[in-house]
């Protein structure tokens, strides 16, 4: 059984700096191809599965805003390719807009909370009278990746665009990091039209920090 790995990047590294902490050495080397191949042989309804592919979906950091970001990014993907960690990048888009947004800061749970008038900073209204519940508002600069996840889908097909059909010969697998579900996500091969399964935390089998091969 061949066994196609796709990979959303921006959500599997977030999803893994949410687990394993900003400043842990060791867990941005994840070795995917590895992992693939432990997932899949772990599978008893998967007989001889091999792991045949796998794709890394990402988008380029620009480096007019974020020149650290996109040095650090492109040695990153050369390593991955460089190391067999993966077989191919497919690449989305990096945008950044200008975005408002109230102003707010953190409680000691690290939720927002909404910044209201205070001295130094008060506000009134045209009649001089203070308004307590006034709402500052902030224009910032957003970054954010556009593409990646829709990458996924349909290189889950198969090659040339064929649909692929539901076989026990031939399976899928995302695996992706977003932090508000569990386990990595997989399928049969899914038909056109049909929605990929919803994302899955990644579940990593080293422990954090632990330094994988490449």
């Amino acid at each position: 059984m061949r066994v196609g790995v796709y990979i959303d990047g921006f959500n599997l590294y977030y999803g893994g700096r949410g687990l394993c902490g900003r400043s842990t050495p060791g867990w941005r080397w994840l070795d995917f191809a590895l992992l693939a191949s432990d997932l899949a042989g772990r599978r008893t309804n998967w007989p001889d599965a091999q792991v045949s592919r796998v794709v890394y979906c990402t988008a380029r950091i620009d480096g007019a805003s974020s020149p650290s970001g996109q040095a650090d990014q492109d040695i990153y993907l050369k390593a991955l390719l460089a190391a067999g960690s993966v077989d191919h990048i497919e690449y989305g888009t990096y945008v950044a807009r200008v975005k408002n947004a109230p102003l707010a800061v953190r409680d000691p749970q690290g939720r927002p909370v909404l910044a209201r008038p205070s001295w130094p900073i008060m506000v009134q209204d045209g009649h001089g009278s203070a308004v307590p519940d006034a709402v500052f508002m902030v224009s910032y600069a957003n970054r954010e990746e556009k593409g990646s996840d829709v990458n996924v889908a349909p290189l889950t097909q198969l090659p040339g665009g064929r649909p692929a059909r539901r076989s026990a010969g031939r399976r899928r697998k995302a695996l992706v990091g977003q932090p508000d579900r569990h386990g990595p996500a997989e399928s049969p091969a899914p038909r056109p039209g049909r929605p990929v399964p919803p994302p899955g935390r990644l579940v990593n089998r080293q422990p954090c920090g632990k330094q994988d091969r490449g």
